[in-house]
């Protein structure tokens, strides 16, 4: 499983920055940090993989954590309809 390959080569730029700025670990040892994907690609990716009939189980609960930590992180209490439009 290699997810790298499934992004394209001009998002990974944007998508890496946005994980330094938004800098949430997920995990750390001396040596090693592993930051979380942003928020807003790992909701869409979630709600994507959902729509597309491949969702698992837990899908709604991880979609559910990463649109809180998105809200959280941006200090909103909601997203408007044409951020998710332009998202799409």
């Amino acid at each position: 499983n290699k997810p790298i390959l499934f992004i394209p080569k001009n998002l990974r730029a944007k998508l890496v920055a946005q994980s330094l700025e938004q800098t949430y670990t997920v995990f750390s040892t001396p040596g090693l940090r592993v930051i979380a994907a942003p928020w807003s690609y790992a909701l869409l990716t979630k709600l994507d993989r959902m729509a597309g009939g491949g969702g698992k189980p837990y899908d709604p609960k991880d979609a559910t954590n990463y649109l809180r930590r998105y809200l959280l992180h941006k200090k909103l209490r909601s997203v408007p309809i044409s951020a998710i439009e332009q998202a799409a």
